[in-house]
């Protein structure tokens, strides 16, 4: 009998031990992992809030940049069209009024044929200009830069004289200045893009 009552005392310190190696395990679990839970709870917290300040961050850009979209696309349909006729004589008249802002003096001024491309109308001048090679080369620049549709061909500088009052050489240019326009009645397409 003492046998059997050893067994049983074995079978009940080891279900003791069992039961003990639980309850350790369970509060180590409950106390333990669970600051752990809460720190992967609160990185977690963190993320979810910098994303959410990311998000709003790309949509106020996403805001900027359609409204800059919007700006571009007025600005293109007020000033990247073509214009409908060619204003010749307004068109010659600031080119000569270039001329003289830049102190060069016009020699000749000749219409050339004008030529029809498919949606394009380009009406060309010649021109025979004297001053300094800065003057003529800021006028070319003002040219290209100026608010009507044109392009420079066919330039040509020649070594001018230099007279005795003059304490710089003046030089002569011929070119052309090519102006453009839509043919009237066509509308230009719209790029797309």
């Amino acid at each position: 009998m003492r046998q059997a009552h050893s067994g049983l005392l074995a079978i009940d310190v080891l279900g003791s031990a069992a039961v003990a190696v639980c309850v350790l395990v369970s509060a180590w679990l409950f106390f333990v992992r669970a600051d752990e839970a809460s720190a992967s709870l609160r990185t977690l917290t963190g993320q979810v809030s910098d994303a959410r300040r990311d998000l709003a961050s790309i949509g106020r850009i996403m805001a900027e940049q359609q409204a800059r979209l919007v700006r571009k696309r007025g600005h293109l349909e007020s000033t990247g069209q073509l214009p409908t006729q060619t204003p010749i004589e307004s068109y010659s008249q600031e080119v000569l009024e270039l001329a003289a802002r830049h102190e060069l003096r016009v020699i000749r001024q000749i219409p050339v044929e004008a030529k029809t491309y498919p949606g394009l109308i380009e009406q060309r001048y010649s021109y025979e200009m004297t001053g300094t090679t800065g003057n003529i080369l800021d006028f070319l620049i003002a040219i290209e830069e100026s608010s009507f549709w044109a392009d420079i061909g066919y330039l040509r500088l020649e070594d001018g004289t230099k007279s005795r009052q003059d304490k710089i050489a003046r030089r002569k240019a011929s070119f052309t200045v090519s102006l453009f326009s839509a043919p009237s009645g066509d509308t230009p397409s719209e790029e797309t893009g």
